[in-house]
């Protein structure tokens, strides 16, 4: 919960506070919205190197940032770009995840088994293949969102709506796969007396 909170905190309101205060003092959307989705970039590198371990997402969100602001960059300060950097992230891993899917290898099954190669059941890839699918849909729907804001709203505006339609999108597909798979435990000890 702390974690997620502190989530909340840099990707939700930092960004949000950050663009008003900084864009009286710079020359364009531009520059003040780079500026200020910089900090999870820079605080995803701060975490890699002080625990000393590579995160595959966090790799994926500073490489996207690096190719929106020189997209941006060779667009004349074009602010499209930048906007475009989380929905490309995102959609990226709901791509993955739809993919894997599809192909019988769901990657939450994957992540899961990184550090040990026991075998799985057929009951456990099932419930896994549920949780990647919905995953996937989630990060499509975050994709979709930062994408249509991104086209229709004012640089401020993006922030403010983009990131909340997005964590409810986030939120939304989380809930799915907490009931998911918590609503399975129950039904299974129900059941159990009744097949004695």
């Amino acid at each position: 919960m702390k974690r997620l909170l502190v989530s909340c905190v840099v990707n939700l309101l930092v960004p949000v506070a950050g663009y008003f205060l900084v864009r009286p003092h710079v020359s364009s959307d531009t520059l003040a919205l780079g500026l200020v989705l910089a900090v999870p970039v820079v605080r995803t590198l701060w975490v890699a190197v002080a625990r000393r371990r590579i995160d595959p997402v966090g790799v994926l969100a500073v490489a996207g940032f690096g190719a929106a602001v020189l997209l941006s960059l060779f667009l004349g300060g074009d602010s499209l770009p930048i906007k475009f950097n989380e929905a490309m992230v995102t959609g990226v891993l709901g791509l993955a995840c739809l993919v894997s899917a599809a192909l019988r290898k769901p990657l939450h099954l994957m992540v899961v088994n990184s550090r040990g190669r026991q075998e799985a059941s057929p009951e456990t890839v099932r419930t896994s293949m549920v949780v990647t699918t919905v995953m996937g849909v989630t990060c499509l729907g975050h994709a979709a969102v930062h994408v249509v804001f991104a086209l229709t709203l004012s640089t401020g505006d993006f922030l403010i709506w983009s990131r909340l339609a997005g964590w409810a999108v986030i939120l939304l597909g989380g809930a799915v796969v907490y009931w998911y798979l918590h609503g399975k435990k129950p039904t299974t000890a129900t059941d159990a007396p009744g097949r004695r």
